[in-house]
């Protein structure tokens, strides 16, 4: 990341978080920063969205339109992303409401996996009774109607379509996302991309086709002038290689694990 980019990132967060605290400080508990730029030394030029959770002590009417005002305006000014979760504590305030909370993202906060605090002080008791494998399962069918829908809706629609590198993105961090959430079911806690790959690899459960298919993923999302300068073909061969590989992998996931 260059100095100028790190220095956008930094202003932008440390504004949310100051105008954040002063509008909300009576009912906000804690801001978390997590994703890309707390897991990645390095994340990619513009395509790392600032990943923020906030909880709250409790609902109010007032929450959701000032955040929304202040997300617009600071993605504006400082032409970055700004990707917010908002949480109450009476989301999971017993041990019933701990087994039903299925997002995975925020149940990984909560226990701090992989996540910084930016704001307050975080003090979740009986973490563990929170049902992370319905968790991976529910975001598992999700993502995958979510990729069904996406392919359907955007990827092939026009040519020019196809070299959109915010597609390829948003594929490419999907894809990974599903490796990252399933191995949770084998209680393994792993950043995505090489680290996750690193582990399909240990445990054998990916064939040598798919491996290769995921390392030139990797290899596009470190350098997407590669992906301009791919032909059309190679892209259709490249996008039904990946939606081919989602489906296949979630199935075997959900029946063998």
């Amino acid at each position: 990341m260059t100095p100028d980019l790190l220095a956008r990132y930094t202003n932008c967060i440390e504004e949310f978080v100051s105008r954040i605290q002063i509008t909300f400080d009576d009912n906000l508990r804690v801001i978390i920063l997590h994703g890309g730029l707390v897991r990645d030394p390095s994340p990619i030029n513009r395509w790392s969205d600032i990943d923020l959770i906030l909880l709250f002590k409790h609902y109010s009417s007032g929450i959701t339109a000032p955040i929304s005002e202040l997300s617009e305006y600071l993605e504006t000014k400082h032409e970055l992303r700004l990707d917010i979760n908002v949480i109450y504590e009476s989301d999971f305030d017993g041990n019933y409401m701990k087994t039903k909370y299925y997002s995975s993202e925020i149940i990984n906060a909560l226990n701090q996996r992989g996540t910084k605090i930016l704001y307050g002080s975080l003090s979740v008791e009986n973490v563990a009774l929170f049902n992370e494998c319905e968790s991976v399962y529910v975001y598992l069918n999700t993502v995958q109607n979510l990729f069904r829908r996406y392919y359907i809706e955007n990827i092939y629609r026009d040519r020019e379509r196809l070299k959109n590198t915010v597609y390829i993105q948003r594929i490419i961090r999907w894809a990974f996302s599903i490796i990252r959430s399933s191995l949770r079911l084998k209680g393994i806690y792993t950043n995505p991309y090489q680290e996750s790959l690193t582990e399909l690899i240990r445990l054998n459960i990916a064939s040598s086709e798919d491996i290769e298919l995921l390392l030139r993923l990797i290899e596009i999302r470190n350098n997407f002038d590669s992906f301009g300068y791919m032909s059309e073909e190679r892209l259709k061969d490249l996008y039904a290689s990946v939606e081919c590989f989602v489906e296949k992998y979630i199935h075997e996931v959900i029946h063998e694990w």
